[in-house]
Protein backbone atom coordinates (compact mmCIF):
# COMPACT_ATOMS: atom_id res chain seq x y z
CA UNK A 1 0.00 0.00 0.00
CA UNK A 2 1.17 3.52 -0.84
CA UNK A 3 2.24 6.26 1.78
CA UNK A 4 -0.69 8.38 0.39
CA UNK A 5 -3.11 5.51 0.79
CA UNK A 6 -1.53 4.59 4.33
CA UNK A 7 -2.15 8.10 4.79
CA UNK A 8 -5.69 8.82 3.81
CA UNK A 9 -6.99 5.64 6.15
CA UNK A 10 -5.40 6.92 9.38
CA UNK A 11 -6.47 10.33 8.88
CA UNK A 12 -9.99 9.24 8.15
CA UNK A 13 -10.24 6.91 11.38
CA UNK A 14 -8.46 9.71 13.51
CA UNK A 15 -11.47 12.31 12.64
CA UNK A 16 -14.02 9.36 13.58
CA UNK A 17 -11.93 9.19 16.85
CA UNK A 18 -11.88 13.08 17.19
CA UNK A 19 -15.47 13.38 16.64
CA UNK A 20 -16.38 10.98 19.34
CA UNK A 21 -13.36 11.55 21.99
CA UNK A 22 -13.32 13.17 24.92
CA UNK A 23 -11.07 16.08 24.66
CA UNK A 24 -8.96 15.02 27.37
CA UNK A 25 -9.08 11.38 25.69
CA UNK A 26 -7.82 13.24 22.56
CA UNK A 27 -4.89 15.36 23.96
CA UNK A 28 -3.46 12.33 25.68
CA UNK A 29 -3.47 10.60 22.18
CA UNK A 30 -2.08 13.30 20.75
CA UNK A 31 0.61 13.86 23.52
CA UNK A 32 1.88 10.10 22.92
CA UNK A 33 2.22 10.23 18.96
CA UNK A 34 4.11 13.04 19.44
CA UNK A 35 6.56 11.65 21.92
CA UNK A 36 6.83 8.35 20.03
CA UNK A 37 8.01 10.94 16.79
CA UNK A 38 10.45 13.12 18.77
CA UNK A 39 11.68 9.25 20.26
CA UNK A 40 11.73 8.52 16.35
CA UNK A 41 13.97 11.26 15.41
CA UNK A 42 16.62 10.36 18.07
CA UNK A 43 16.52 6.82 16.70
CA UNK A 44 17.03 8.16 13.25
CA UNK A 45 20.04 10.66 14.54
CA UNK A 46 21.22 7.17 16.80
CA UNK A 47 20.97 9.06 19.92
CA UNK A 48 18.39 5.80 20.76
CA UNK A 49 18.41 1.93 19.67
CA UNK A 50 15.16 1.49 20.06
CA UNK A 51 11.50 3.09 20.70
CA UNK A 52 8.23 1.69 22.18
CA UNK A 53 5.54 2.26 19.62
CA UNK A 54 7.80 2.96 16.75
CA UNK A 55 4.93 1.03 14.70
CA UNK A 56 3.42 5.06 15.31
CA UNK A 57 5.87 6.67 14.41
CA UNK A 58 4.67 8.40 11.15
CA UNK A 59 1.33 9.07 12.29
CA UNK A 60 2.03 12.27 13.88
CA UNK A 61 3.04 13.37 10.59
CA UNK A 62 0.17 11.72 8.68
CA UNK A 63 -1.98 13.62 11.16
CA UNK A 64 -0.05 17.11 10.28
CA UNK A 65 0.59 16.95 14.49
CA UNK A 66 4.33 16.90 14.43
CA UNK A 67 5.53 18.96 17.68
CA UNK A 68 7.03 22.32 17.22
CA UNK A 69 10.84 21.68 16.91
CA UNK A 70 10.37 18.39 15.06
CA UNK A 71 10.72 17.36 11.77
CA UNK A 72 9.47 15.10 9.37
CA UNK A 73 10.64 11.14 9.58
CA UNK A 74 12.31 10.06 6.26
CA UNK A 75 9.79 7.65 4.46
CA UNK A 76 11.13 6.26 1.99
CA UNK A 77 14.53 4.63 1.48
CA UNK A 78 17.13 7.04 -0.28
CA UNK A 79 16.00 9.15 3.21
CA UNK A 80 16.49 6.44 5.83
CA UNK A 81 18.81 3.84 3.97
CA UNK A 82 18.82 0.39 6.51
CA UNK A 83 21.12 0.09 8.39
CA UNK A 84 21.39 -2.50 11.78
CA UNK A 85 21.29 -0.98 15.41
CA UNK A 86 23.66 -2.03 18.03
CA UNK A 87 20.91 -4.29 19.60
CA UNK A 88 20.12 -5.85 16.17
CA UNK A 89 17.17 -3.79 15.24
CA UNK A 90 16.42 -3.17 11.53
CA UNK A 91 16.15 0.78 11.29
CA UNK A 92 14.51 1.98 7.62
CA UNK A 93 11.56 2.55 6.25
CA UNK A 94 11.32 -0.77 4.63
CA UNK A 95 8.76 -3.28 4.51
CA UNK A 96 8.49 -4.69 8.15
CA UNK A 97 11.61 -2.24 9.06
CA UNK A 98 11.10 -0.64 12.62
CA UNK A 99 10.16 2.55 10.57
CA UNK A 100 8.14 1.31 7.61
CA UNK A 101 5.53 3.29 7.06
CA UNK A 102 2.80 0.79 6.57
CA UNK A 103 3.37 -0.01 10.26
CA UNK A 104 1.12 3.24 10.65
CA UNK A 105 -1.84 1.27 9.64
CA UNK A 106 -2.07 -0.49 13.32
CA UNK A 107 -2.83 3.31 14.39
CA UNK A 108 -5.90 3.28 11.90
CA UNK A 109 -6.95 -0.54 13.61
CA UNK A 110 -6.43 0.49 16.88
CA UNK A 111 -8.51 3.86 16.68
CA UNK A 112 -11.44 1.45 15.30
CA UNK A 113 -11.40 -1.01 18.08
CA UNK A 114 -10.43 1.77 21.31
CA UNK A 115 -14.26 1.87 21.81
CA UNK A 116 -14.88 -1.50 20.73
CA UNK A 117 -13.52 -4.21 23.14
CA UNK A 118 -14.73 -7.34 23.48
CA UNK A 119 -15.96 -8.36 27.05
CA UNK A 120 -13.72 -10.14 29.47
CA UNK A 121 -14.42 -13.68 30.13
CA UNK A 122 -14.40 -14.39 33.64
CA UNK A 123 -15.97 -17.74 33.31
CA UNK A 124 -12.77 -19.48 31.28
CA UNK A 125 -13.54 -23.13 29.96
CA UNK A 126 -11.19 -25.99 31.66
CA UNK A 127 -10.91 -29.43 30.27
CA UNK A 128 -9.71 -32.44 31.85
CA UNK A 129 -6.52 -33.49 30.10
CA UNK A 130 -4.46 -37.07 30.54
CA UNK A 131 -1.91 -37.42 33.53
CA UNK A 132 0.68 -37.81 30.47
CA UNK A 133 0.17 -34.67 27.73
CA UNK A 134 2.40 -32.62 24.82
CA UNK A 135 1.93 -29.30 24.73
CA UNK A 136 3.57 -27.14 21.93
CA UNK A 137 3.87 -23.74 21.61
CA UNK A 138 4.75 -21.52 18.44
CA UNK A 139 3.66 -17.66 18.24
CA UNK A 140 3.60 -15.40 15.05
CA UNK A 141 7.39 -14.31 14.35
CA UNK A 142 5.75 -11.99 11.62
CA UNK A 143 7.03 -13.88 8.45
CA UNK A 144 4.48 -12.68 6.01
CA UNK A 145 1.34 -14.15 4.55
CA UNK A 146 0.82 -17.59 4.54
CA UNK A 147 2.38 -20.48 2.24
CA UNK A 148 2.57 -24.08 1.59
CA UNK A 149 6.54 -23.28 2.21
CA UNK A 150 6.59 -20.63 4.97
CA UNK A 151 8.73 -20.56 7.69
CA UNK A 152 5.83 -21.16 9.41
CA UNK A 153 4.53 -23.80 8.13
CA UNK A 154 7.54 -25.56 8.25
CA UNK A 155 8.36 -25.16 11.96
CA UNK A 156 4.25 -26.43 12.02
CA UNK A 157 5.41 -29.57 10.03
CA UNK A 158 8.10 -30.70 12.34
CA UNK A 159 6.00 -29.79 15.62
CA UNK A 160 4.02 -32.41 14.36
CA UNK A 161 6.84 -34.89 13.28
CA UNK A 162 7.60 -34.68 16.81
CA UNK A 163 4.93 -35.18 18.38
CA UNK A 164 4.23 -38.31 16.43
CA UNK A 165 8.27 -39.47 17.18
CA UNK A 166 7.31 -39.18 20.97
CA UNK A 167 4.06 -40.68 20.60
CA UNK A 168 6.30 -43.91 18.89
CA UNK A 169 8.59 -43.72 22.16
CA UNK A 170 6.04 -43.91 24.44
CA UNK A 171 4.31 -46.95 22.90
CA UNK A 172 7.59 -48.72 22.96
CA UNK A 173 8.21 -47.71 26.33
Amino acid sequence: MEYDDIKTKVQKAYQEFAASASKEKHDEVIRILQDIHQDSEKLVGEAKDYIHGAEFAHVATMLDKVPKGSTHLPSDEKSLPTRLKPNGVLLGVGKWELLDPGWALSFEQWLAHLENKAPFNSNPQTIDIPDEVSIAVCGDWGTGPWKPDAPSTKVAKQMVKQLRLETRLRELL
